[in-house]
This record gives C-alpha cells, sequence and structure tokens, in this order.
C-alpha cells in the first residue's frame, strides 16, 4: 500500500499548489470523510509538495471509527490507530484496528442471524452476546511509556504503542457496572458500561481517574449512579460511588 502527505514549502511564505492536488470544489458532501479502509498497512509517505522539516522527530498518533456500514454513523465502528514517525529524512506512517475481546467475536459470528452483532442506532449489538466496545474516540498516555485507547461506552484498553496491539483491558467486567439495566444474560456478558473517552492521569500518583455512571431509563429498572474509578496501572481498579450530602446517589 502506498499513502502520501503535502509537507511544508521550507520557506513560510510561498503557498502550496492545492490546485493541483485537491479535487475540484463542489456542491455535495465530500464521501471521503465518512469513509475509511479497513486494510492495516505500514510504509513510507511520499511528499507531494513542499518538504519535511529537517527538524522534526517522534510521533504522532490519531484514531477514529470505521463505520460498519454505509447507512451507520460515523461514531459506531471499528477503531483504527494511525501513527506517523518522522525523522529528519522522511515519514513513516503505520496503521492497526483495536482487535478488542468483542471484535473478535464479531469477527467470528459474522453473518450468523443468532450470534452475530447488528447494528442499532449508535450501538452494535448481539442477542447473544451483549454489545460492542469500540475503543475509538481517544488516548490517554499513562506512566513508563504506556498507552491507554477510550471510548464513552466501554471498558478502556491498553495498546502498545510499537506494535500498536491490544494487550489488556482496564479492570475485569465485574469492575464497572452496566450503565443499562441488564435484561438478558447477553447484556451481562458484554454490558453496556457508560464511561468518558477523556481519563484523567495524575503524574504524581501515576494513577488514572475514570468515571463510570448510569441513569435511571423509563419503564425499564435500575437505578441511576455514578462511580470513580483509579487504577495503578498493575492491579484491578478501585472504585468509589459518588454521593450527595443524604447519601443518595
Amino acid at each position: 500500500a502506498s499513502a502520501s502527505a503535502i509537507g511544508c514549502d521550507g520557506t513560510g511564505s510561498s503557498p502550496l499548489p492545492l490546485s493541483r492536488l485537491l479535487p475540484t470544489p463542489g456542491t455535495g458532501f465530500p464521501r471521503s470523510t465518512s469513509t475509511a479502509s479497513r486494510l492495516e498497512f505500514e510504509g513510507r509517505l511520499q511528499v507531494l509538495a513542499g518538504s519535511l522539516p529537517t527538524d522534526i522527530e517522534g510521533h504522532a498518533l490519531t484514531i477514529g471509527a470505521i463505520p460498519m456500514s454505509a447507512a451507520g454513523p460515523q461514531l459506531a465502528g471499528d477503531g483504527i490507530i494511525y501513527r506517523i514517525s518522522f525523522d529528519p529524512t522522511a515519514a513513516d506512517i503505520k496503521t492497526r484496528l483495536v482487535r478488542t475481546d468483542c471484535f473478535l467475536l464479531d469477527e467470528a459470528t459474522a453473518g450468523d442471524p443468532e450470534l452475530g452483532f447488528q447494528d442499532l442506532a449508535f450501538l452494535r449489538s448481539s442477542p447473544a452476546f451483549g454489545v460492542r466496545n469500540f475503543a475509538n474516540t481517544a488516548f490517554q498516555p499513562i506512566q513508563d511509556g504506556r498507552l491507554i485507547v477510550t471510548y464513552d461506552a466501554g471498558r478502556p484498553w491498553e495498546i502498545d504503542p510499537v506494535s500498536l496491539d491490544v494487550i489488556t483491558p482496564v479492570g475485569l467486567l465485574d469492575s464497572w457496572q452496566s450503565g443499562f439495566p441488564v435484561l438478558s444474560p447477553a447484556l451481562g456478558f458484554l454490558p453496556l458500561a457508560m464511561t468518558s473517552a477523556h481519563p484523567a492521569y495524575d503524574a504524581v500518583e501515576k494513577r488514572t481517574y475514570f468515571a463510570n455512571f448510569g441513569t435511571q431509563i423509563p419503564g425499564l429498572s435500575g437505578e441511576p449512579f455514578t462511580k470513580v474509578l483509579w487504577w495503578d496501572g498493575d492491579s484491578e481498579p478501585s472504585c468509589c460511588e459518588v454521593i450527595d450530602e443524604n447519601g443518595a446517589p
């Protein structure tokens, strides 16, 4: 596979010839903003215009979602990580899908009417296994050069910053309370753990703090709750519930 980049022109003033690089403006919404390839690849970026800065080094990482279908929401899709690595002479790119446990289960049951996952608005769920955790939203660096990928409706996952492969979820399923009433065994197997895709890392304590919450849904059982979890990167997360001055959730 090949990929391209637009670099600096080296002068800081002369404009790049973007008219030769970009498509002719039109009235339609650009399809490229809501489509992406599932292809995992790595290789050297080809500079199309300008030149790479000679004093840049290190890595730039971004993460996004690949929609499960053309009609599905752009946010509801498997996470894919892009890492661009710079040195004074070149820029290399590497991409990897975030292969969580439910990713593999979705892949293994594809097309099965009883076990397979189906899109349901912003969710993707299976009648047998529960709800997908797409892990497609953001990164959180933690101690010792480690990296977490996050999602608003599922446990965070730690990844290897070099290989970009998943290592482990943050905590067992029991560490996270479902934000949706567990109305079936499936929702207990892969529950909908509501959290924040933007946890907080404390560099002094070397702990990462997460939220876990649920609301009361009209017509269904379940009580609202808000919890704070903190993780030292080794043992199971600790947890406490947030209550008001009367001791109520």
